[in-house]
């Protein structure tokens, strides 16, 4: 026994002196849809328990009670708040909110927590955004002021999606909302669709011919502006758009894997190309495709940030 601890002694301190941070994926590896994998809330208990509970005996009285061992969570899934992933990742493990070891939204990275910084770029510039779930919310927490999204432009210009059968009456449950978020009258509003700067995949599209249609309608200018008639120059530049999610499919419940927003990204580039009769190069449009790594990158400075 004596043997023993001294082993387990000599390997907790290889392992906090050589591991400073942990980082787990969340789905497929604690959870797999709505389901707990079997056991993984028994490791976060353990791994959000301080370094005393953890390595009883072994930590320096001079560490303080509740320091814990960092302990991240990633996923390439988003559309909500990190802070509402977390609770969503809680309630899954059976872990309530209350427990100490409960994980916190500082501990959730998402498929748009790494592009935070680009998105405070444009604080104050008019954004379309485009995904299901809250990406109102989402837009709004990282710092963009100024946000429209697939789904208020063909509301508002139903004439975009004719093939939806949208009606005129329902643009006006909303066009004073937009406009006041906007700052733009909304007489002014009503006339056409707005420009806008950038346009932000944040997860999943609602509808992908919707989507689709909206986001190569804004590509046919360099201004960030719809092209004024059919017969328009393809532009060489014209607004950054970005992406948070490039994984072509995931694993949910059902036995095959559903596509995912990387299958839409193939979608988009296949109908630039059918339409406009040219490859869509990723530095032609300034996709920016933040993978695995940079996500890993992002967390990692945060990490540094906070210690």
């Amino acid at each position: 026994d004596v043997y023993k601890r001294q082993i387990i002694r000599n390997m907790s301190r290889r392992f906090l002196r050589h591991i400073p941070a942990i980082f787990s994926d969340i789905d497929g590896v604690l959870v797999r849809g709505p389901h707990k994998i079997a056991n993984s809330d028994r490791i976060i208990r353990d791994l959000n328990r301080s370094l005393h509970g953890l390595f009883p005996g072994m930590i320096p009285a001079t560490v303080s009670q509740d320091t814990r061992f960092p302990f991240y969570c990633m996923t390439n899934g988003g559309g909500v708040l990190e802070s509402v992933k977390a609770s969503e990742l809680n309630k899954k493990l059976a872990i309530s909110e209350n427990e100490v070891c409960a994980l916190k939204a500082s501990q959730v990275f998402v498929s748009f927590s790494s592009m935070r910084p680009v998105m405070k770029t444009f604080k104050d510039k008019l954004v379309l955004i485009s995904g299901i779930h809250e990406c109102d919310k989402v837009a709004a927490d990282a710092g963009v002021n100024k946000y429209i999204s697939v789904e208020e432009i063909c509301t508002l210009y139903p004439y975009l999606v004719p093939q939806s059968y949208r009606k005129f009456e329902d643009r006006y449950n909303i066009l004073e909302s937009v406009a006041n978020r906007l700052g733009i009258p909304a007489k002014e509003l009503e006339k056409e669709p707005p420009q806008i700067s950038a346009i932000m995949m944040l997860h999943d599209s609602v509808k992908w011919d919707e989507a689709s249609q909206i986001i190569l309608d804004y590509l046919t200018t360099e201004d960030g502006t719809i092209a004024k008639t059919n017969c328009f120059k393809i532009p060489e530049r014209h607004i950054p758009v970005y992406t948070v999610n490039n994984d072509p499919t995931y694993a949910d419940t059902f036995r095959i894997q559903r596509f995912g927003n990387g299958s839409f990204n193939a979608a988009l580039k296949a109908l630039y190309k059918f339409h406009f009769k040219k490859d869509l190069e990723l530095s032609l449009i300034h996709i920016s495709e933040p993978t695995r790594l940079l996500s890993i990158s992002y967390a990692v400075f945060c990490l540094k940030k906070k210690n």
